[in-house]
């Protein structure tokens, strides 16, 4: 069989609304599998380059988190099918997330300082986590349980707000917080 497209379509956009942002409000997801399969990979180029890198070292290391089966938890514009994607940074240059030391986090990355909350907040959602002296603790083997899919289909909450870009004024979602199911 050869790939063919209805001629009408070829001139329209790929993805319908595919410049609007996921909307901002509070959500309940289910973890799904990225559909490359490739849960953990090689931070692209962009997260280091420019005035406001994400990574401190010379590479670095994502865990897609993708949130899907999306229900709306408040009023507002519903996403429809559409999957969260968040890429949490598991390794910058030489630093691990696991290894981070909350106590002094001079010298990494703001984006797995940031993000190490995130995986924090997905581990205690998901009841992987110990709590140690005033401390929340993952599961050592958390983000092994996360690639091996183990809390695929599981649900959290989480709440999206936008980043005004100040360079192209473009609405950017992100992840205020992620917490379980209430």
């Amino acid at each position: 069989m050869t790939l063919r497209m209805p001629t009408e379509q070829v001139n329209q956009p790929a993805v319908q609304g595919g410049d609007q942002p996921f909307p901002e409000g509070v959500y309940i997801g289910a973890i799904t599998e990225p559909t490359t399969g490739v849960r953990q990979r090689i931070a692209p180029d962009f997260f280091s380059d420019g005035d406001n890198p994400q990574i401190a070292g010379d590479d670095g290391d994502l865990l897609a988190v993708w949130l899907g089966d999306n229900t709306r938890c408040d009023e507002g514009d519903d996403p429809g099918a559409r999957i969260y994607f968040m890429d949490l940074i598991v390794r910058d240059g030489d630093t691990e997330l696991e290894s981070l030391d909350p106590e002094n986090l001079n010298g990494v990355g703001w984006g797995i300082a940031r993000d190490a909350r995130y995986f924090v907040q997905l581990a205690n959602a998901l009841g992987a986590v110990t709590e140690e002296d005033g401390y929340t603790v993952p599961a050592p083997n958390f983000r092994q349980l996360l690639l091996q899919g183990t809390f695929d289909g599981a649900r959290v909450q989480y709440e999206v707000r936008h980043r005004i870009s100040k360079k192209n004024g473009k609405a950017y979602p992100f992840v205020k917080q992620i917490s379980a199911v209430e």
